[in-house]
């Protein structure tokens, strides 16, 4: 076989050799179609190959490339044919999206001159998700957004959500998202419309039940708080994971929920409603303490809002973690899509099997990019292929990745791609790579026309042992422990001690080296960025408070930082993450011996 094909992602499932001339396309080639917005989709993505686009016709005397619809076919099968003309037959739009996607590498990979070849492919899992959170830290600029959803449909993912808690213009919440980039109705609109002409659903996900703290500290909705005086305690991005669910006793707790969602739920063409419902960790546990049927109480509120959700025709979406380990999961109906999620390298099998016996059921892996400079990619890999595993094994009808936004989300966004785009391709497949770094090759050649940009990532990775997560949880009092007996810090800080720089150096000498020649400098620079950052978070000694280092390097590195973080992102939470930089500075103090 043709030796590039096995670079195509995904890998297409049956590709046949034909006798025959290779096809170079020429821009006075004619594409005939039978769907102008798959044609002008094909055509953008065309010009940026190859500096040209075709005519396009309904109907052609002589066309070069013909873009058909086959009722014989699923709606994301199709079907490419190469010789003197290229024939795609796909059983619907989407189809002839993705065919047009696999015509694009084609060229790409055979220096557009493509030898003559028959290509058949269809989807072995149905709803390929991506889940990105945009309410804890970033939020996204317009036109980044539209890349990401680009980038997400090339990847054959066909759903996307945008999880928001505080992060959209609820009418009569002002005090709630006033000082977030807030998302507005608009915006939504506009997106969702984007989206859908690109074959992705943009399905709608909001916080109803837990994960309500910026809301439930304000003035105004405080008092539905399960916690008494939520406005009173000190900001912290620790509580904020772990506090603020409604107290789901006041009635006006379940008419603000249910405000919410009557607002939301229309801007979307979806049929599906995600509400979230995850980590209630403060259910009954401060105003209803006595409560005797803890989840006896989330399901019944569970309950409520599934009803409220299916008297507006919609399907309700919920992650399962809270009934996952109750015996009110047989309780719940069945025509709940339940979301499992694991984000652990190896997920448990018992967990996965108890939520099986559900009909509609997605299995969740995560970027493991949270709390982090930079993801752990080497968990990331192993994560999504052992829960595709559970999907197959389990006929799962969705697959999602998610990416979290805790403690201020600061990763790189760019990065997110070489996630999500693994995801949806070994999705699509039905199954993982056997050797990632096949992936990794693929994939650079195919989006940075470069392989060592791409195989720098992973290594800077395994650098990065101090983690944000662990600063943070250095600054709050109330969280404080005694490291020096901690094993995993003691650990880190020998970690830390033993690293040889040489090679991350090395990294970054490539890095400099690459800049003159790659068209998306950005890339290179926020790996350099990364870089600096790594090392200034690994001069955090968390035994002793001493920065073996400079500040004004950390200073350096973040405004550095600051400047990639807003060309991608409206301003949303940043000062929360100057906030943790000026008391990590007040909190640990310069030592006198720098470390290299």
């Amino acid at each position: 076989m043709i030796d590039f094909i096995n670079r195509l992602l995904p890998r297409p499932k049956k590709v046949e050799k034909l006798i025959g001339p290779s096809i170079t396309i020429k821009k006075n080639f004619v594409l005939q179609t039978e769907d102008f917005d798959a044609a002008e989709i094909f055509n953008s993505y065309l010009y940026d190959c190859l500096g040209f686009k075709l005519n396009v016709l309904a109907k052609a005397k002589n066309a070069n490339i013909i873009f058909s619809f086959d009722k014989n076919k699923g709606k994301e099968e199709y079907s490419i044919e190469t010789g003197p003309v290229i024939a795609v037959k796909a059983g619907g739009y989407r189809g002839l999206l993705y065919a047009g996607y696999t015509i694009i590498q084609l060229i790409c990979l055979s220096k557009n001159s493509i030898p003559a070849i028959n290509i058949e492919d269809k989807p072995s899992i149905r709803n390929r998700g991506f889940y990105q959170d945009v309410t804890r830290g970033k939020m996204h600029k317009k036109e980044f957004f539209k890349k990401m959803i680009d980038q997400c449909s090339f990847a054959r993912i066909n759903q996307m959500q945008f999880y928001v808690a505080h992060t959209y213009t609820f009418e009569g919440m002002q005090q709630v998202w006033f000082d977030k980039s807030p998302l507005t109705s608009n915006d939504i609109i506009e997106l969702d419309a984007y989206a859908y002409k690109r074959g992705i659903e943009l399905v709608p996900s909001i916080a109803t039940f837990g994960h309500l703290y910026e809301v439930l500290r304000t003035q105004k909705y405080k008092d539905l708080c399960e916690r008494e005086n939520p406005d009173k305690m000190e900001y912290s991005f620790i509580d904020r994971m772990l506090m603020h669910t409604l107290n789901i006793f006041d009635n006006r707790s379940f008419e603000l929920v249910k405000t919410m969602i009557d607002e939301y739920l229309p801007l979307f063409r979806s049929n599906i409603f995600n509400i979230g419902a995850d980590e209630t960790f403060d259910l009954c546990a401060h105003k209803n303490k006595n409560c005797k049927d803890k989840l006896g109480a989330y399901k019944d509120f569970v309950l409520k809002l599934v009803n409220h959700i299916k008297s507006k025709g919609k399907t309700v979406m919920m992650w399962d973690d809270i009934i996952l380990k109750t015996d009110y999961i047989k309780d719940l109906p069945d025509d709940i899509i339940y979301l499992d999620w694991d984000y652990s390298a190896y997920p448990d099998p018992s967990l996965r099997e108890k939520i099986a016996q559900k009909p509609l059921l997605g299995f969740c892996c995560g970027t493991n990019s949270w709390n982090r400079i930079i993801g752990d990619f080497e968990t990331m890999f192993e994560n999504i292929n052992n829960m595709l595993n559970f999907a197959i094994k389990y006929k799962a009808k969705y697959f999602y990745l998610t990416n979290w936004g805790d403690f201020g989300d600061i990763p790189m966004v760019r990065l997110l791609q070489i996630c999500f785009t693994y995801a949806g391709v070994v999705a699509w497949e039905g199954k993982g790579y056997d050797v990632i770094s096949d992936y990794i090759k693929n994939f650079g050649m195919l989006f940075y026309n470069d392989m060592d940009v791409v195989r720098c990532i992973m290594p800077i990775a395994k650098y990065h042992i101090i983690t944000y997560k662990e600063l943070i949880y250095s600054l709050d009092s109330k969280y404080l422990v005694d490291h020096s007996m901690d094993k995993t810090i003691v650990e880190k800080s020998r970690e830390v001690a033993e690293i040889n720089y040489c090679k991350l150096n090395a990294i970054e000498e490539i890095l400099y080296n690459k800049l003159p020649f790659y068209k998306d400098k950005d890339i290179i620079l926020d790996l350099l960025n990364i870089i600096q950052g790594v090392r200034c978070f690994n001069k955090f000694d968390l035994q002793t408070y001493l920065y073996n280092g400079s500040f004004d390097e950390l200073c350096e590195w973040y405004y550095d930082f600051c400047k990639a973080y807003r060309r991608d992102n409206e301003e949303g939470e940043l000062s929360r993450n100057t906030e943790v930089i000026r008391k990590l500075m007040l909190r640990f103090r310069e030592s006198k011996k720098t470390k290299s």
